[in-house]
């Protein structure tokens, strides 16, 4: 299979058919973070998992990927709504890295424009190595198409059911803000033995599980920045020290699964200030 694939490769560059379109069966790749709700589309941060495309040269780059020629042997395209936004991912795609061994991720920078717009936004990506068209779709939905800077203190509720709650407060590399909560957020309804949390978390996930952030409590109130940041411990009070640029993202600790959250019941009333 793999020598008939380079012999395939191999044709098409010889001949100059890497334009030419043809009839390809197509996989799956994964957009992170997945179909959602939020306020505004610019400091967003998308990546790509590409680790299942095991034909994909390392690194991604001349002379099998070049965007600015149109006969680049390998070919990646976006579309919002069904309409070309190439030119904006190639922009926004700034970062090509090998985290892992068996893990590559295109990372889609934030950019100064967005072809993203309030209300539903389809995304599909695909990469065409050859032989196959390789893609993702993800659903966004964005309250505003500008971004609108919160002035602080801001307040908001952040449901228990949350993975990822979008503040709409950015803040900048280095800037301090306070985050204080309260509320409380049952995250197993049908166990009435097991604790109700507030925003400190109950009992601690274990290292092994699927939690948003394993060894930190279940039901704790969690914070990171931007789509693509870290997640980081809350709870009650937290002064967070940004280490990078980006919107102010929340979520409550609970298994990954979403059939482990959506039966959470309660929200924490979040409060960030300078």
């Amino acid at each position: 299979m793999k020598f008939k694939k380079a012999l395939w490769k191999g044709l098409f560059a010889l001949f100059g058919l890497a334009n030419i379109a043809i009839a390809a069966p197509e996989s799956l790749m994964t957009i992170s973070p997945g179909s959602g709700q939020y306020v505004y589309p610019q400091k967003f941060d998308i990546s790509i998992d590409i680790s299942s495309l095991q034909y994909l040269p390392s690194p991604l780059a001349p002379p099998y990927y070049d965007p600015t020629y149109p006969g680049s042997f390998i070919r990646i395209n976006a579309f919002v709504n069904g309409v070309d936004a190439t030119s904006w991912f190639n922009e926004c795609m700034q970062e090509y890295s090998i985290p892992e061994f068996n893990s590559r991720l295109l990372l889609c920078k934030v950019v100064d424009h967005t072809p993203f717009q309030p209300g539903t936004n389809v995304l599909r990506v695909e990469i065409f190595d050859g032989m196959e068209i390789n893609y993702a779709e993800v659903v966004y939905e964005f309250q505003a198409a500008q971004l609108v800077a919160k002035s602080l203190p801001y307040r908001l509720n952040v449901q228990g059911q949350s993975v990822n709650t979008s503040s709409g407060v950015q803040v900048n590399y280095g800037q301090v803000v306070h985050i204080s909560a309260t509320g409380t957020v049952n995250t197993w309804p049908s166990n009435p033995s097991f604790p109700i949390s507030t925003p400190r978390g109950t009992q601690v996930c274990a290292s092994t599980s699927t939690c948003i952030m394993p060894n930190v409590a279940v039901g704790a109130l969690l914070v990171k920045i931007g789509a693509y940041g870290r997640w980081m411990y809350a709870g009650t009070n937290y002064r967070l020290v940004a280490d990078r640029p980006g919107e102010l993202i929340f979520g409550v600790n609970d298994k990954s699964e979403q059939v482990a959250t959506s039966d959470n019941i309660g929200s924490y009333q979040v409060t960030i200030s300078k």
